[in-house]
Parts: structure tokens; C-alpha cells; sequence
């Protein structure tokens, strides 16, 4: 449905990147949900050859939505060589890194 919408809307790129935006995060809960049904089913996961700067840039407009607007969410990229990963799990790291930055510590060192 997101690409049918994403296809109509060329002329008006505002509306076709929101369609662009939710048909990859449908694509990335949809990789999370076959994540979880592997680790259900306890499959072992296929590890493959993963672009770290891809994995991160790609996350980076929904953990802005995810985060507080009061947290700085800062992407530096780097050139690096492939890692041997599963992206999801990647991403899952990557994605419990900021929600745990949004939720404070009630004192030092109870973290």
C-alpha cells in the first residue's frame, strides 16, 4: 500500500517521502517480527556481511521520533569495513541505546 502511495505521489516528493518512510519501517518490523519468530522457534540467525554507516543512517529518522526532542541524537560516520551481523539485530542494539539515553537516572550511579 506505501509503495501504491509512494508510485501516485511522485509529484509531490513531501507526500511521497512519508511513503517512503513507512514502507521502510514496515520493512524493518517485519524483519524484527521474523527476528523474534527465529529466536521463538530458536533458529539460528544467518549472519551476513553489514555496512555499519548503512545500518545507522537508515535508523536515524525513526529513533528522531523515538528519542525526547530534548535528547541530541548525533550520527558520525566513519569509513569502515563490513561487519559479519545480522542487520536486525543491529538495529535492535541500536534502537535500546537511545530508548535507554531517554529514560534518566534518578541518581548517580543507580544506572
Amino acid at each position: 500500500m506505501a509503495e501504491l502511495g509512494c508510485e501516485q505521489n511522485r509529484a509531490t516528493p513531501e507526500i511521497a517521502d512519508r511513503f517512503a518512510r513507512i514502507r521502510e519501517q514496515a520493512e524493518r518490523a517485519g524483519a524484527l517480527t521474523r527476528q523474534l519468530l527465529a529466536f521463538a522457534r530458536r533458529q539460528v540467525l544467518q549472519p551476513r556481511a553489514v555496512d555499519l554507516n548503512a545500518v545507522t543512517s537508515g535508523l536515524v529518522s525513526f529513533l528522531e521520533k523515538v528519542i525526547a526532542r530534548d535528547i541530541e541524537l548525533k550520527v558520525v560516520t566513519a569509513p569502515v569495513d563490513a561487519v559479519k551481523a545480522d542487520p536486525t539485530q543491529l538495529e535492535q542494539v541500536l534502537m535500546n541505546l537511545c530508548l535507554n539515553a531517554r529514560t534518566p537516572c534518578p541518581a548517580a550511579g543507580d544506572c
